[in-house]
């Protein structure tokens, strides 16, 4: 992931770009506090921590550290489940190739998808591990993450 983010990478449609110059004050000159697809909230965040240290770039660091917990998640989820080794290895490429991908095409709404695939596995799964926060409490934080990024994304990775 750092890798990528040194390389040229993109946002997959311009909706992002201009979310991003709005919550960090590059299109008006001050930060907006309301991007337009994503929850107020998440904006608000995104607008404050511009305002504080406006030489990092929170809204791309954000999806990409979404993007990189969520693949380790369902690595997690691959690695624990009872499967034959060369069942869990094609799982591990087929995942580390969604994750460059989505990683040098960045898109909030994928982004989301990926999140709410990652905390929903962690809840449909029957692990009888007694760690309350990583089975039941981590894997609500990311669905609220993901809801907040995007609702819809959410809600069709569930009826999936």
């Amino acid at each position: 992931m750092l890798l990528i983010w040194f390389l040229p990478w993109r946002f997959q449609t311009n909706d992002d770009e201009l979310m991003m110059w709005l919550v960090s004050g590059a299109y008006t000159g001050e930060t907006e506090s309301y991007a337009v697809f994503i929850h107020p909230l998440l904006s608000w965040v995104f607008s404050k921590l511009y305002t504080v240290f406006p030489e990092i770039r929170w809204y791309p660091l954000a999806w990409f550290s979404v993007l990189y917990l969520s693949y380790v998640s369902l690595l997690k989820i691959i690695f624990d489940r009872r499967a034959s080794f060369a069942t869990v290895h094609v799982l591990v490429v087929v995942l580390f190739c969604l994750l460059v991908h989505f990683a040098f095409f960045l898109q909030f709404t994928i982004v989301a998808g990926f999140a709410s695939l990652a905390g929903f596995s962690f809840l449909l799964r029957k692990e009888n591990n007694s760690d309350l926060f990583i089975n039941r409490i981590l894997p609500f934080i990311g669905l609220l993450i993901a809801i907040c990024i995007r609702v819809e994304a959410v809600i069709l990775v569930g009826l999936g």
